[in-house]
């Protein structure tokens, strides 16, 4: 996942929303995008690769945000965005014999279901043992992806791993590709506000797929995101196990 070069930057974006069933094609949502300002050029603070992943805004008054920074998750403070700066690293890969051995970057924070964990965090993961590196570019690593759940309860400033709850359905030993899984989460709650609905990158690559599209799985808000209780949706339903199942593309590349 890591990249050359990475900076933050910030497109301030209005959009107007009109009716969902617009008449004309002059109805459609439209957004115009104003001038690109950098918040954080490269290497600000020591960071490096960054954002690698979406950010979290953890809080406002101050600032409180993690940012993927080269291979782990950073927490950032400050009176504004602009003027966050790192406090520390939060979560960071695991053991070498783990899914996440080689990046853990968090990419959406959720209110946990119980006082046990009160903070979900759903990340992407990267193994990184015995997979080759990227063949237009040797300074960067190939990976096995898919996605974990983390928790913290002291308001991020620390999280604990609790497992893998996305995963190709190609496993690790029969990849063919430098970079294959499923990774990049983004969780938002859905309409109900019954579920949580997971929208990843789909690098699975089974024969006659798209080289990338996007797919969704969801889990129960009650199951607390746990392994086991996320299902990807395919054929018109949720019903294939986020752990090695099937996916349908709601996003083609």
């Amino acid at each position: 996942m890591t990249r050359k070069y990475e900076c933050l930057i910030l497109a301030f974006v209005v959009v107007a929303c009109w009716p969902a069933l617009a008449e004309s094609a002059e109805d459609n949502p439209k957004a115009t995008v104003g001038k690109l300002v950098v918040v954080m050029p490269p290497n600000a603070n020591g960071l490096n690769y960054f954002p690698d992943e979406q950010i979290s805004v953890l809080g406002k008054s101050p600032s409180r945000l993690l940012v993927v920074s080269g291979n782990a998750t950073v927490l950032l403070q400050g009176p504004s965005l602009a003027q966050a700066k790192p406090h520390k690293m939060v979560f960071g890969p695991g053991a070498k014999t783990e899914f996440d051995n080689g990046y853990a970057g968090i990419t959406s924070v959720v209110p946990g279901p119980s006082p046990n964990r009160k903070l979900l965090a759903i990340y992407h993961a990267e193994d990184h043992v015995d997979m080759p590196k990227v063949f237009y570019n040797k300074d960067i690593q190939g990976a096995y992806w898919s996605v974990g759940l983390a928790y913290s309860n002291d308001k991020g400033e620390s999280f604990t791993r609790v497992g893998q709850i996305l995963r190709s359905s190609v496993a690790k030993r029969d990849v063919t590709k430098e970079h294959q899984g499923v990774g990049d989460p983004h969780v938002i709650l859905d309409a109900t506000r019954e579920y949580l609905l997971a929208y990843y990158t789909d690098i699975t690559r089974r024969p006659g797929d798209e080289p990338i599209r996007v797919a969704v799985a969801r889990c129960a808000v009650a199951d607390g995101g746990e392994p086991g209780k996320w299902f990807k949706f395919r054929n018109g339903k949720f019903e294939e196990p986020g752990l090695g199942g099937q996916e349908d593309a709601v996003v083609r590349g």
